[in-house]
């Protein structure tokens, strides 16, 4: 059960909005209050650029959480915490 991190593809939206979209129903660290379409989604993905990539995690081959650098940030690390699967939390 060794996790993979790898770019995220267009595959990856149902998933992606899957474990998004339960954090925007279920607390307030979206900031969002209506979940996200797989369209957006896919357009969202489709814009990202190689300085702000969108990345997943993988176990077994599912995607078990995400992540994503903001666009529009000036370079340099800027920290932001994968989300996860409500399952993979620890």
């Amino acid at each position: 059960m060794e996790p993979r991190v790898r770019n995220a593809l267009p595959t990856d939206v149902r998933a992606i909005n899957a474990i998004y979209n339960h954090y925007v129903r279920t607390s307030t660290c979206t900031w969002h209050l209506t979940e996200e379409s797989d369209e957006g989604r896919l357009a969202w993905l489709r814009a990202r650029t190689p300085a702000h990539p969108a990345l997943v995690v993988e176990i077994e081959g599912k995607v078990v959480g995400w992540g994503a650098r903001p666009a529009g940030l000036a370079e340099g690390p800027h920290p932001r915490p994968p989300r996860l699967s409500r399952r993979n939390r620890r």
